[in-house]
């Protein structure tokens, strides 16, 4: 790097999508820094807030022939970018990140976002395989939950690895106080919602399941799910069932998720249960299967998240003991502090600027001495 020239950052991740919900506002305040933000992705085409960005063939659940593919391109990026840092995103961008890090000899930092460590099965050994092979290149190393945590500090000897105060990069403080103020009430109560991806990996088959059990109970019950598959994944139908219905993904669903009784979750696996932090924010009520992520969340110190065992009969009983449970005051406000998009971005801009050894820029324009 010349004198005087910004340090670069290369953005890495399997779908333009996740740069999109989880880099964009990070992207953008390292660019206040003084630095140059790079993106590259598969459909690449929604991104903004970075200096530029490159669009990388499709390799999310494709063959060796397509992630060959993606990786030459990423290490041409790289050649001609020349960037300071590599900043890896998703299990399948992790590994062609650190791949082409170690050829060019660049810095990486590789933000674990979920893992396929849970459940058990060939898929986890095969994950913990690679990441054996492949987890201690980074220079440093991120996770959104303990047990992560735990898995990489075996892998990285000395380098960090640390716990973020959130997954994703937060909660929009902005969108969560609207939506409180001004709840979307879809359906009458009870209403149960899910939201997110409405994918086969999210196990929704085993919430239908336990909304028929629910709903012996409570007659009058809605099930609304409001999302939709990302590109490359196994799309989920929504079954015509009565009292199920569903909504398109949206941008903000906030104001949904304030309205409604109870917010559900039956994944497997999840890093961070960002959509159940979300209701808990907003003093909705939460019925999860146990998994890192909700695990995660239990360790922050909720109240109205009521988590069981993987059953249709577990997670309709648990939806029974969650309807109408509330949160103690103050725990809100307690929440949507640790969990804010500021804190977020502060920690991960923190992060990058260890990892270059360079002191960290405070808010008022000052410098933070790395601790």
């Amino acid at each position: 790097m010349s004198v005087g020239q910004a340090h670069r950052i290369l953005f890495v991740a399997s779908i333009g999508a996740t740069l999109q919900y989880f880099v964009q506002p990070l992207a953008a305040a390292l660019e206040r820094d003084g630095f140059e933000t790079i993106a590259a992705a598969g459909d690449v085409s929604t991104l903004k807030y970075f200096s530029r960005s490159y669009e990388l063939p499709s390799f999310r659940r494709r063959g060796p022939r397509e992630v060959a593919s993606a990786f030459r391109r990423l290490s041409d990026i790289v050649t001609l970018e020349q960037p300071d840092l590599l900043h890896l995103h998703t299990p399948p961008a992790l590994m062609l990140g650190r791949l082409a890090a170690k050829r060019h000899g660049v810095r990486s930092v590789a933000v674990i976002h979920g893992t396929f460590l849970e459940p058990r099965g060939w898929r986890s050994v095969v994950y913990a395989s690679m990441e054996g092979l492949l987890g201690h290149s980074s220079i440093s190393t991120v996770t959104v939950n303990e047990e992560d945590a735990k898995f990489y500090r075996r892998l990285a000897g000395k380098r960090p690895v640390s716990v973020a105060p959130v997954g994703g990069l937060g909660l929009d403080l902005d969108r969560l106080s609207a939506a409180f103020r001004s709840p979307d009430r879809i359906a009458a109560a009870p209403s149960v919602v899910v939201v997110g991806r409405l994918t086969t990996d999210k196990n929704l088959d085993l919430v239908v399941s336990a909304f028929g059990k629910f709903r012996v109970r409570y007659p009058h019950a809605t099930l609304t799910f409001v999302g939709a598959a990302m590109p490359g994944e196994p799309p989920w139908n929504v079954p015509q069932m009565p009292g199920i219905a569903s909504r398109p993904w949206m941008p903000d669903p906030y104001p949904i998720i304030a309205g409604a009784d109870l917010v559900v979750s039956a994944s497997r696996r999840e890093g961070f249960a960002l959509g159940v932090a979300e209701a808990l924010a907003l003093g909705v009520p939460a019925a999860a299967v146990s998994n890192r992520g909700v695990r995660q969340l239990l360790r922050s110190g909720v109240t109205a998240l009521t988590t069981c065992p993987p059953t249709a009969r577990a997670l309709a009983h648990a939806m029974d003991r969650a309807i109408g449970r509330g949160a103690p005051e103050g725990e809100r406000a307690r929440l949507t502090s640790m969990w804010s998009r500021e804190n977020a971005v502060n920690f991960h801009r923190e992060v990058v600027h260890r990892a270059l050894d360079l002191k960290t820029p405070s808010a008022s324009g000052g410098l933070m001495e790395a601790r």
